[in-house]
């Protein structure tokens, strides 16, 4: 939480700036585009905050130091989108991150917490399925419209190099239905969540094969799920490894 007696100068901002202090800085993610980015809030006064999306992913550990330290931060070339949620920050390519001077401020005047993001917890059974893999050639960048996954060697679709097939990573995202009791919930798997979780399975090679993922997501005994009001799973662990659940 910010300084309560602090709060950063503000000289007029121009358009494309903003200043204030980082909270809620998210681990780096994959969009479906295959583009890295990460979540934070950024708030701007005592009870204002803005959602945003940070695309450049190698500012990732100065916008965590920004959070962990509390200190106020000046951002430059961003932009700003206004909906019914409210103001939105994406930044660009140009974007650029400062720390900034703070100034002192009475003492009646406070910060407060960012508002965390609501995470359900679910636990269940795998009743449906369904993944989609995208492979993508590691030296041209194109996404392969077909690919052999058992041949050892793959030719690129757009760069026409013969190559290893573990020259294509696998990009792994989908549907995954959760019933529990009666109820079947419908929530969004990313590549992310499902490196993690077959990362601390050792399960890392069924990557190579989407089906084999699918398979073993459908005969696990029990699933504990950890996801946002939109049905983004955040987190995914084997039910049998928590007790009392």
């Amino acid at each position: 939480m910010a300084n309560p007696s602090k709060i950063p100068r503000v000289d007029a901002p121009g358009p494309g700036e903003l200043q204030g202090f980082v909270h809620s800085v998210s681990p780096v993610k994959i969009s479906a585009r295959n583009n890295k980015y990460f979540n934070v809030i950024f708030q701007v006064s005592r009870d204002q905050y803005h959602r945003g999306v940070v695309f450049t992913a190698d500012k990732h550990r100065q916008f965590e130091h920004a959070a962990y330290t509390c200190t106020p931060v000046g951002l430059s070339n961003i932009r700003k989108t206004l909906d019914k949620g409210g103001l939105h920050l994406t930044t660009t390519r140009s974007t650029t991150v400062e720390e900034i001077p703070a100034i002192e401020v009475p003492e009646a005047f406070s910060f407060t917490e960012a508002p965390a993001e609501v995470i359900f917890r679910t636990k269940g059974l795998v009743s449906g399925v369904e993944l989609q893999e995208r492979r993508t050639c590691s030296r041209c960048r194109q996404t392969q419209t077909a690919f052999d996954c058992k041949s050892l060697n793959h030719r690129c679709q757009s760069c026409r190099l013969l190559q290893k097939t573990v020259s294509f990573p696998a990009k792994v995202s989908g549907t995954v239905v959760l019933t529990s009791g009666s109820t079947d919930v419908h929530l969004t798997l990313t590549i992310t969540v499902l490196r993690e979780f077959l990362e601390c399975n050792q399960l890392c090679h069924l990557l190579q094969d989407v089906q084999s993922i699918e398979e073993y997501l459908l005969n696990t005994p029990q699933l504990l799920v950890e996801h946002n009001d939109a049905n983004m799973v955040t987190s995914m662990r084997l039910g049998t490894e928590v007790s009392g659940s």
